[in-house]
């Protein structure tokens, strides 16, 4: 995956807006409007559950640590799996948790901020846990790296109508708008194919 930063989208949004002379919107309100884009276009992403944004991790199992905390940025449950069987661990909610006395190759479920493991998980077992991570605002900084190009279309198509509707903004039109992205981002991906198209302005 490629990454794009700040001046990359800006540069392009510039452009889509007849201002590359910089003469009617600042970088930083322009930023602004990136950052809105990205936290709308972010929720879309994240209700469709598009595996280009899944973010992993792995931690491995210690000697009587059966609770484990979660990354800073978790959001949603994707999968935890046993990298030494490739084998999924089952997801518990508390009641299934409290009655299944035969685990099998595992179970784990959440508890607040961190995720407990069921004991018959063998010590020094690598465990890869997947989750979609929340939005977080990027940095007011040109040089910030951000979503990499598979949103890059979205992002423009989005921050450019929230500057050319600043002063007369509309919940219809906005609501309209936001569903021709995520159609169209929903046209170029599912949850098996991360290939990247052009999404139509």
């Amino acid at each position: 995956m490629s990454t794009i930063s700040f001046f990359d989208l800006l540069t392009e949004l510039r452009i889509e807006l007849s201002d590359e002379d910089k003469t009617e919107w600042s970088d930083l309100k322009l930023m602004s409007f990136v950052n809105r884009a990205m936290k709308r276009i972010h929720e879309i992403i994240i209700r469709n559950e598009l595996n280009f944004a899944i973010k992993s991790v792995v931690y491995t199992v210690e000697s009587g640590v059966t609770e484990i905390a979660l990354p800073d940025d978790f959001m949603i449950q994707k999968g935890l799996y046993r990298r030494d069987t490739s084998k999924f661990v089952e997801f518990a909610t508390d009641d299934t948790w409290e009655r299944v006395s035969e685990k099998g190759d595992g179970l784990w479920r959440l508890a607040g901020e961190n995720f407990v493991i069921s004991s018959n998980i063998p010590v020094g077992t690598e465990l890869a846990f997947y989750y979609f991570p929340m939005y977080q605002r990027e940095t007011d900084t040109l040089e910030a790296v951000i979503y990499g190009d598979q949103i890059w279309d979205a992002i423009i198509i989005y921050a450019s109508y929230l500057c050319k509707n600043v002063d007369e903004f509309d919940l219809s039109v906005d609501a309209q708008i936001l569903g021709d992205v995520e159609s169209q981002l929903l046209m170029m991906y599912n949850r098996n194919t991360p290939q990247r198209a052009h999404l139509e302005s």
